[in-house]
């Protein structure tokens, strides 16, 4: 991460295992499988997730702070 964008970053990720993640960074996920594999899909409460999980997007990982704090599943793990 030598020239971090997070300011710029407008991208969500959906893992294999249908997490959202609003930054290969972030220490929570949104499930959003059932919502996509319901039989009749939900369109406002899958809005309402990506909504939630866009909203709560930091401004940045602080990833070369002594506050960063490593997520459980790294970039390898979901796909990053």
């Amino acid at each position: 991460m030598s020239r971090p964008f997070c300011a710029q970053c407008n991208r969500v990720r959906l893992t294999a295992d249908g997490k959202l993640r609003n930054c290969l960074f972030a220490l929570d996920e949104t499930d959003v499988k059932g919502l996509l594999r319901a039989p009749v899909v939900h369109e406002e409460a899958l809005q309402d997730a990506l909504r939630r999980s866009v909203w709560a997007k930091w401004a940045g990982h602080e990833i070369n702070a002594a506050t960063f704090v490593k997520p459980d599943r790294t970039m390898h793990a979901i796909g990053g």
